[in-house]
């Protein structure tokens, strides 16, 4: 059976668990409607990074997100990095994380829990929604997206999810991407900025490559964000080798486009982890994305829906295809 409960370890906000037999979730969604935790129970195995010097916390506008930031997985609109748009500031890492969403449980027990989240955005005139799904026995997560523009004029946006994944030397990433573009680099190890490469095989200067699916060890040289364009199917996932178990993440090309690959390998403030992101456009700045016509764009009192899926996955070592099926999903080796 499903269910959602309080987990009242924190005295200072709300701890949410949506869990059946196979799959636990937490949602902060005071702290942004922020996902803390994915687990396999059967395994007790978390996806999700945590940053182990950040405890979760209130937030507040202003806040350098990086200075805070407790790991998990946040949603991201209408921009990355701050920018300059129709007058006004936009923050770094957007309007929705450090902001206390409303929620409700829609249904607390049964075959089907359904949690809500909602918010407002504080400088663009957005309402933001989310449904987090969970069947009994399913070994996924169905998450339902709504952003409604509720102002008298056009609004440009940039719009992705954001779970920073742990990580080991076991690990690899697969995504059904062509084409790469190095868009932050810590070395020349991780290619140079403005560097385009046909995935997975990013060539060095050296004259040698490097395979982007494997993960390495940590070194505190090492650090990058890569856009993956080009998808042929909307998905990525993240798998543990040794131990044939990962999380998949499953999308819409039309409306989700592209993957920033943020990949912390020791060179950004010492993290190991890794953040792949579905996005609207890019890049990750939507000054930029205006300036290049891949911004989305919503007409007053309309409205844009999206359906993703999460799911936890075993027995292979890497993903060729994710497939969606009448009940559930297949992952093929």
């Amino acid at each position: 059976m499903a269910c959602i409960s309080l987990d009242k370890e924190y005295s200072e906000f709300n701890k949410l668990v949506v869990e059946n037999e196979r799959i636990k979730i937490t949602v902060f969604p005071q702290l942004g409607a922020k996902i803390y935790d994915i687990i396999d129970k059967e395994n007790d195995v978390n996806f999700l990074w945590h940053n182990l010097r950040v405890r979760p916390r209130h937030t507040h506008y202003g806040q350098n997100f990086d200075d805070v930031w407790c790991g998990g997985w946040d949603e991201i609109l209408p921009t990355v990095d701050s920018c300059e748009y129709r007058g006004d500031k936009l923050p770094y890492m957007g309007e929705l994380w450090f902001k206390l969403w409303d929620f409700r449980v829609l249904s607390a027990q049964g075959e089907e829990v359904c949690l809500y989240t909602s918010t407002y955005t504080s400088i663009l005139p957005f309402y933001f929604e989310r449904w987090i799904y969970l069947k009994d026995n399913d070994s996924y997560v169905h998450l339902h997206y709504k952003i409604t523009n509720k102002g008298p004029k056009t609004v440009d946006f940039l719009w992705g999810i954001h779970p920073a994944l742990n990580i080991s030397v076991s690990h690899r990433i697969d995504v059904p991407g062509k084409r790469c573009l190095v868009g932050f680099s810590s070395s020349p190890e991780m290619g140079f900025v403005g560097q385009f490469y046909k995935w997975p095989f990013l060539h060095l200067r050296n004259n040698g490559s490097r395979d982007m699916r494997i993960i390495p060890e940590t070194n505190p040289n090492l650090a990058g964000g890569h856009y993956i364009t080009e998808l042929e199917e909307g998905w990525f996932s993240l798998t543990d080798t040794k131990k044939k178990l990962g999380i998949g993440f499953i999308f819409p090309t039309d409306l989700l486009k592209v993957i920033w690959v943020w990949m912390m390998y020791g060179g950004w403030r010492g993290f190991y982890g890794i953040v792949p992101e579905p996005w609207t456009g890019y890049p990750n700045i939507l000054s930029e994305a205006i300036k290049k016509g891949r911004q989305r764009i919503l007409e007053p009192d309309s409205s844009l829906e999206c359906d993703v899926y999460c799911l936890i996955y075993s027995r292979v070592r890497s993903v060729s295809r994710i497939v969606k099926k009448s009940d559930g999903f297949k992952v093929i080796g």
